[in-house]
């Protein structure tokens, strides 16, 4: 995680999906979080799908 200006924050995180078949993909997720009154929250997501 790395903090940017004020209640805002980017985070970047891994996952492993298996499909039907037993293939692996990867996937990383990069968000940008914006801290509000109820905590921090997602305000933009991008999903980058890896396969072999």
């Amino acid at each position: 995680m790395s903090e940017g200006p004020g209640d805002e924050a980017r985070v970047r995180s891994k996952a492993l999906g298996v499909m039907d078949g037993g293939t692996v993909v990867s996937a990383v997720h990069a968000d940008e979080m914006r801290r509000t009154a109820d905590g921090w929250r997602i305000s933009r997501r991008v999903i980058q799908v890896r396969q072999p």
